[in-house]
């Protein structure tokens, strides 16, 4: 095992517990990053994988089969932090979304308050 697989599967693992406790908390933004970080760490195990297979296979052959593993290797490695990024970008949208959702609805409770809070003054005083 190599550390992006070990990485990636504790930081898959730390999504998941992240991702409950926001539904137990009834917190979608933090849901949202836990599911993120999981996505985020299930690619990096993935890497891990291919990278441990890529090892494996250039030990097998000769130098030229080093150099492509390492080739293999290097692109595998710029298509997982771009997905990454591309992951960790939508996340971070989602999470936004879920702010203003939530800001908004905090705005509307807070003026449903205040209207009620008028009701009930009007009526105590037209008694």
């Amino acid at each position: 095992m190599n550390k992006d697989q070990i990485k990636g599967r504790i930081r898959k693992v730390k999504g998941k517990a992240t991702a409950i406790a926001g539904k137990l908390l009834h917190k979608p933004g933090m849901a949202a990053k836990g599911r993120a970080q999981q996505v985020v760490g299930t690619v990096q195990a993935a890497f891990g994988d291919l990278k441990s297979a890529a090892a494996k296979r250039t030990a097998t052959t000769g130098r030229a089969a080093k150099k492509k593993g390492r080739a293999l290797s290097k692109a595998v490695t710029k298509t997982v932090r771009k997905d990454a990024r591309a992951v960790q970008r939508t996340a971070t949208k989602q999470a936004t979304t879920v702010r203003k959702k939530v800001k908004t609805t905090k705005k509307k409770a807070a003026g449903a308050r205040r209207a009620v809070g008028k009701k009930l003054t009007t009526a105590r005083k037209s008694r």
